[in-house]
């Protein structure tokens, strides 16, 4: 009768711990879907503000400077086009780094849009041939599910610029079975996904985890394929439910 109450207090015990485990698990979860939101929302304020302010005054000093230098003695024109350079410069900063914290085309026009014009800058900058298929009709989604698509392609794509020493890449979209399937393919030098992912548990690399996170609290799946000198593929799937974009509040962010 002692074994068998020790068995049955045994039995309890392990179904308490893992309902805890289940319960810490959610509340992870919550936690980590929560700071996403969070960083959005402070990543849109801060591209607002940086727009608004920096990047206005910086507009306003480059054309003070470009006025000043036409009526300026041949002897200033010199400093003064070096002082215009400069401020440009700042300025295309300014907007750049506006556009890598919240790009307006996401909330104003949805995935397609927002995707495509980034895919092609980066791959102008990088020197890559970019090629991208996106179906016409691919429609507006919730703004959780934009901005998850988005972030893990901008990532996907920041570590072929960095590391892949590819010469073309290929972003696909398409809507199959109620999800959103997007691939990100590299004909690069590829990598180790498990050697990247030891990187990752050490603290010395996140992309990866980065990506995983945001398509797992999204309720999809992630895949990462590559081999040496063979380039590398990002295969996600998302579920979503198309929203007609005009019950999308242009400039909202999740």
């Amino acid at each position: 009768m002692e074994v068998v109450v020790r068995r049955v207090a045994a039995a309890i015990e392990r179904s308490n711990s893992n309902q805890r485990v289940v319960a810490d698990r959610e509340r992870l979860a919550a936690f980590s879907h929560q700071l996403f939101e969070v960083q959005e929302i402070d990543r849109g304020h801060l591209a607002r503000e940086l727009h608004d302010e920096i990047g206005q005054v910086l507009t306003l000093a480059s054309i003070s400077l470009h006025e000043v230098k036409a009526l300026a003695s041949a002897a200033a024109r010199a400093r003064l086009e070096e002082c215009c350079r400069t401020v440009d410069n700042a300025l295309e900063q300014v907007r750049s780094l506006t556009l890598k914290l919240r790009p307006p085309l996401l909330d104003e026009l949805g995935l397609e849009a927002a995707l495509g014009w980034h895919l092609h800058r980066l791959a102008g900058q990088a020197g890559l041939i970019a090629h991208f298929d996106c179906p016409p009709s691919l429609g507006r989604f919730h703004p959780n599910i934009e901005t998850a698509c988005y972030r893990v392609i901008q990532e996907a794509l920041t570590n072929v610029v960095r590391h892949a020493r590819a010469s073309e890449i290929w972003v696909k979209l398409q809507i199959r079975d109620a999800a959103l399937e997007m691939s990100v393919r590299d004909d690069g030098i590829g990598f180790n996904v498990q050697t990247r992912r030891q990187r990752a548990a050490r603290g010395e690399s996140f992309g990866l985890v980065s990506m995983e996170q945001r398509v797992l609290l999204a309720g999809g799946t992630i895949e990462f394929e590559s081999a040496a000198l063979c380039g590398s593929v990002v295969y996600a799937c998302l579920p979503v439910a198309a929203t007609p974009a005009a019950s999308i509040p242009a400039g909202e962010c999740p």
